[in-house]
């Protein structure tokens, strides 16, 4: 893929997004059904999910659990894989965090990117 068509891609999927992404480095896990263990790496963090540095060997659309120190865990299904990279959707009953947990959420982000 060129630069210019890469960059363009970059763009759109930008503009589509519904809730503005935050960049982290946060490790983390995921799990599949309790049995299977992945290391992972959260690069964003936004009210509706998270991106990862790391592909997971399962396909997309998959339903998993991502555990992360200090926060909690989430239930996410694997949005899009990209290479090494992949997102994940926060699922429950509405794909999206209520306001309680959203504030609660965004201070343990805070605690962590201050170092709390």
């Amino acid at each position: 893929m060129h630069a210019k068509q890469l960059k363009y891609d970059e763009d759109y999927w930008r503009s589509q997004r519904r809730h503005e992404r935050y960049p982290t480095r946060w490790p983390a896990s995921c799990t599949q059904n309790g049995r299977d263990v992945w290391d992972v790496m959260i690069i964003d963090a936004s009210e509706g999910g998270f991106g990862l540095s790391d592909d997971i060997p399962v396909p997309e659309n998959s339903i998993v659990r991502i555990d992360i120190d200090q926060v909690g865990g989430f239930q996410c299904r694997i949005a899009w894989k990209n290479g090494r990279r992949c997102g994940m959707q926060i699922v429950d009953d509405k794909n999206s965090l209520n306001p309680d947990e959203v504030i609660e959420l965004s201070e343990q982000f805070c605690n962590l990117c201050l170092g709390a």
